[in-house]
């Protein structure tokens, strides 16, 4: 035992302080991103008609209707998410004016009709459309594309609503009928935020080619930090699985207290376990918790940078010493156990240059 603790001891005062040091710098340089609370209004017509990103069929592009459809749901060309659309006419604003429109091509969009329709109505009026993301599966919307964009007294927008309220807005740029540009709703929603309600606001008469979504379940890997109730509640979902195994220490051997995390039950088990030891106090129970979570989210691509120096030296103390030998250590030892742990909270809770993910 005594020479686990000057092992341990030697290698963290050697490495601590610099890393610490390293990592202030590093904090003091990042810049949060203030996205969630702007409003976005600038139009770069440069880099509007950007190339959608593949989103595995979840976009909805009108094709599976017929001209005049009026449309109070819409589906994914996949057909896994269905929405709900209102369409708004300055006329008879209580009725939904949501209809399917056909370019001389024969392609569709969705525009705005004066309710009640009539047969041969085949060019868009002035109004506004909403979408209803909030009553099936959490997604987000990553793009939209728009025509026949002419405003009349003030900008055309589209914007996005989470849970929390206004997320942002984007500007729709003047687009002939017949042709397509593709905005990217993804600059307004950086973290990827649940979004609710999607607001189409023409001020002027237009309408919708595609919309391409994307279901949250497990975020897109990104470089962000989650909490352990977040990976506890989604360790059943094959995107966890896929992260598995998960190896505490430097590999489990002989004379080693190492040990590996490979199916969903032994890591929900072992969070159990760490839960308990830590509320009573112990904490090599509080490194190992901390330490797991650091893991984890470095296997969802959280950028590792800043805490991986750190994690090598936890990795050291899950080696050598077990949560029953937390009473047996002298008190420096426990306070360097703590410190190290509380440096790889400090990762895990966004404080060391990469932010915590929006939480679902």
């Amino acid at each position: 035992m005594k020479n686990s603790k000057n092992i341990i001891a030697t290698m963290t005062m050697i490495v601590l302080l610099s890393i610490v040091s390293c990592q202030k710098e590093d904090l003091n340089d990042y810049t949060f991103s203030n996205e969630n609370v702007t409003e976005r209004l600038a139009f770069d017509a440069n880099s509007s008609n950007f190339d959608a990103p593949e989103t595995d069929g979840n976009c909805i592009n009108f094709e599976q209707y017929g001209e005049g459809y009026a449309a109070s749901t819409v589906l994914t060309s996949n057909e896994t998410i269905e929405v709900n659309v209102k369409g708004t006419h300055s006329v008879n604003p209580s009725l939904n004016a949501a209809m399917v429109f056909s370019y001389a091509s024969g392609e569709k969009y969705l525009g705005i009709a004066e309710p009640p329709f009539s047969q041969g109505e085949t060019v868009p009026e002035a109004g506004s459309l909403t979408f209803d993301l909030g009553s099936g599966p959490a997604i987000y919307v990553s793009s939209i594309s728009v025509t026949g964009i002419k405003a009349f007294n003030s900008h055309p927008y589209v914007a996005l609503y989470t849970a929390s309220g206004f997320l942002g807005r984007e500007r729709l740029p003047v687009t002939p009928i017949g042709q397509s540009t593709a905005i990217d709703l993804t600059r307004l929603n950086p973290r990827g935020e649940a979004i609710e309600r999607m607001d189409v606001v023409f001020n002027g008469v237009g309408g919708i080619d595609d919309i391409c979504l994307v279901e949250v379940g497990l975020p897109t890997p990104q470089s962000c930090v989650q909490t352990m109730t977040h990976w506890y509640t989604f360790s059943s979902d094959p995107a966890f699985i896929d992260m598995l195994p998960i190896t505490m220490g430097n590999g489990v051997a002989v004379n080693s207290y190492s040990y590996a995390l490979g199916t969903p039950t032994s890591f929900r088990d072992r969070v159990d376990d760490l839960e308990i030891a830590r509320t009573n106090g112990n904490g090599l129970a509080e490194l190992q918790y901390e330490l797991l979570l650091v893991k984890l989210n470095i296997a969802n691509d959280a950028d590792a940078s800043s805490i991986s120096a750190i994690a090598s030296i936890a990795d050291v103390w899950v080696d050598k010493l077990d949560l029953g030998d937390w009473e047996r250590l002298d008190d420096l030892t426990k306070r360097e156990a703590r410190g190290i742990a509380n440096l790889l909270g400090e990762y895990n809770d966004g404080n060391l240059g990469v932010p915590k993910c929006q939480q679902q």
